[in-house]
């Protein structure tokens, strides 16, 4: 028990630290920030989701502590949470029924389609809740955006006069690209929250295979990685969603944003299975995700 307790302080600590780097605001550190729900769900696939738990607890306070609580909030929605829910998942395992395929040890558990559904469903809320204490800082949706955007305004043109970019896309003005950055960015931090914690959750496993402390089978993640159907209608719906306006528009743009994600994950994983066996995979692979 002791030992858990140790490893659950460490892991929040070291995910608080890396959730605080991007302080610095130099690109490497914001790199370091993606992965700051990585010791979280080590810990918890290595132990237990309880320690997991612990590790989040950690980090959070440990961030209130050497920031803020707002930051601690932020760091609770998008890194602690999401770790400690995705890493519960993870462990959960059943007996096999009817024709279900059982693995090695004779269980079904949890299928990696579902713990990238979560992923996704993450970022969209966790966007979404950011616009939604906006609207209520503010007064209301339009408020928020053109409040925003002026905040935002000041800092493009002092990067207008650096002379880096002397021209903006189709002659915007500073204000202009300011509103179009902040309505563009917040759809990009949903599909970005499903890949970060999809990633993160892959890496953390590896980890764990590798220590030999990973409790359940390595599975094949290409052909288990098979999101809902139902998903299908929920991206269509919020693709449509995205013609009306105002905050609307803003919602189903941010769903419709962590959904697609999601699917491309999964796409992905079609090509690992439909390349198996062909020469140069490897080759036309990495060309693949590189483009």
């Amino acid at each position: 028990m002791a030992i858990n307790f140790i490893t659950a302080l460490g892991a929040g600590i070291a995910a608080a630290l890396l959730f605080i780097i991007p302080v610095k605001g130099t690109m490497a550190a914001m790199m370091l920030a993606m992965f700051a729900p990585l010791p979280i769900m080590i810990a918890g696939l290595a132990f237990s989701p309880t320690t997991a738990l612990l590790a989040a607890a950690a980090g959070v306070a440990g961030t209130a502590f050497m920031l803020h609580p707002l930051p601690a909030a932020v760091f609770a929605l998008w890194a602690a949470l999401p770790a400690c829910w995705l890493t519960r998942m993870a462990w959960l395992a059943r007996p096999a029924e009817g024709d279900e395929t059982a693995g090695p040890d004779g269980l079904v558990w949890f299928p990696s389609g579902r713990l990238v559904m979560w992923a996704a469903g993450f970022g969209i809320a966790a966007t979404c809740t950011i616009v939604a204490i906006g609207i209520m800082r503010h007064g209301g949706y339009e408020q928020f955006i053109a409040n925003t955007s002026k905040a935002l305004t000041g800092m493009f043109e002092q990067l207008l006069k650096t002379g880096n970019a002397p021209k903006t896309p189709r002659g915007m003005s500073a204000a202009q690209l300011a509103d179009f950055f902040l309505r563009s960015i917040l759809p990009q931090m949903a599909a970005w929250g499903c890949l970060m914690l999809s990633v993160n959750l892959w890496v953390a496993g590896r980890v764990t295979l590798s220590s030999q402390r990973l409790k359940r089978p390595w599975p094949d993640i290409a052909m288990d990685l098979r999101l809902p159907q139902w998903f299908v209608g929920v991206l269509a719906i919020a693709m449509v969603a995205t013609l009306g306006g105002g905050v609307t528009r803003m919602a189903a743009s941010i769903i419709a944003a962590g959904l697609a994600m999601a699917f491309a994950l999964q796409g992905f994983a079609v090509l690992h299975v439909v390349t198996r066996g062909m020469r140069n995979r490897t080759m036309n692979l990495t060309l693949t995700y590189l483009l």
